[in-house]
């Protein structure tokens, strides 16, 4: 298991080569770039990746060690549906912060790949997700009493499709609301909290 240094610089090198690739584009983009914005050698680029590409599979790197790090005052709340949705949509700012070229050359990034980063399955929140999404049902804040980890099957599948509608349209969607619209849906939430 990596060291906090070794996956501090692994995020320095994430967080900074997605900022560029949003600035010049990911293919003006080289991997002495990164290094320069990052401050690090091209063998210490080599030891956490093996090109530019590598990094798209650990794009959610961030997202996943901040939501780790910050569950505490998350569970403090009886709002379990809140809960889940604060959760979720740190995955969703980051997408929106990383703009839709950069997701786009991700999407295509696990395809020509075959990665499953965007898999329900491959999620790191996934038991948490359930977990939450279980104790809404038991205090029937969501009215779907499907089993939780095909709510959250579902949930990731549309999350992706609403990505992609996101992407083809340039970022000219609202990203956050339209997930929320779709998943209270599904959800059956108690409480709609968006607009009609």
């Amino acid at each position: 298991m990596a060291d906090n240094n070794e996956l501090s610089t692994k995020m320095q090198i994430i967080k900074h080569a997605i900022n560029l690739y949003k600035g010049h584009g990911y293919a003006n983009v080289t991997v002495q770039d990164i290094c320069n914005a990052v401050g690090i050698t091209r063998s210490a680029f080599y030891y956490h990746f093996k090109s530019k590409d590598d990094i798209f599979d650990d794009f959610f790197l961030y997202s996943n060690t901040y939501a780790m790090e910050n569950l505490a005052p998350i569970f403090s709340s009886e709002n379990y549906l809140e809960q889940f949705y604060y959760l979720f949509n740190l995955y969703l700012k980051y997408i929106l912060e990383a703009g839709p070229e950069v997701f786009g050359q991700i999407l295509k990034h696990n395809i020509d790949k075959d990665n499953h980063t965007l898999h329900p399955q491959g999620i790191a929140m996934r038991n948490i997700y359930e977990i939450l999404l279980k104790k809404a049902q038991e205090s029937g804040q969501i009215l779907n009493l499907s089993p939780p980890s095909q709510l959250i099957d579902t949930a990731v599948y549309a999350s992706d499709g609403i990505s992609i509608i996101w992407c083809n349209s340039k970022g000219n969607l609202d990203l956050i609301g339209e997930n929320r619209r779709i998943l209270d849906t599904l959800f059956i939430a108690k409480t709609n909290s968006y607009d009609t």
